[in-house]
């Protein structure tokens, strides 16, 4: 139920604060982890990677929002065992 709340809450967030918004993508972080913790590895790795994005767009490489969803998306690398591109 906690992924259905999720996908409420981004999409409404989406709408009215716009997809790079830090509320917004927070959100999407949350919904990639509840995905993650619940073994949908490949859905949870496209959030991820969407997150890490835009995050590198809206804040640069270095911002340390950016540099957490690319902890996270290593994160689900390692679980998934994919352990060089989790380097």
């Amino acid at each position: 139920e906690a992924e259905r709340f999720y996908r409420i809450v981004h999409s409404t967030r989406q709408e009215i604060l716009g997809k790079s918004h830090p509320q917004t993508l927070s959100t999407l972080n949350n919904l990639a982890l509840v995905l993650k913790q619940s073994g949908h590895f490949a859905t949870a790795e496209g959030l991820y990677r969407q997150a890490l994005d835009l995050k590198r767009e809206a804040f640069g490489r270095n911002h340390p929002s950016s540099l957490t969803a690319l902890n996270n998306l290593a994160s689900l690398l390692l679980a998934k065992e994919q352990l060089q591109e989790a380097e």
